[in-house]
């Protein structure tokens, strides 16, 4: 298994993931927040425009239209297929927010 990256480099790699989904992502406009205060990991957050991520930014924003908020190291595990969604989302492990369909966008194309 490789070693885990920091959540800077794993976001500014799941942007790519965002971008090569925008087609399905079409039209979506908003704010997703990744609060990893929980480990120590920060918020961070990126910006999406019709589809199209934004650089990951380090920070809080203001009114993010949809959030992630857990532990870094699990989001992380979920993203690299250790962890499955039904051992994480009922559990509490991590917390979904926010704009209910924005967010049922993400999982329906695979990005949460």
């Amino acid at each position: 298994m490789a070693e885990m990256v920091s959540a800077r480099e794993y976001l500014e790699n799941y942007k790519k993931l965002v971008d090569e989904k925008a087609e399905q992502l079409k039209g979506m406009t908003g704010t997703i927040l990744f609060d990893f205060t929980e480990d120590g990991n920060g918020c961070w957050y990126v910006e999406m425009d019709d589809g199209k991520a934004m650089p990951v930014v380090e920070g809080k924003p203001e009114d993010p239209t949809m959030t992630i908020t857990g532990a870094y190291e699990t989001f992380y595990k979920l993203r690299t297929g250790q962890l499955k969604p039904e051992e994480v989302l009922p559990t509490g492990k991590l917390k979904l927010g926010g704009d209910t369909t924005f967010t049922q966008n993400f999982i329906r194309v695979g990005l949460t």
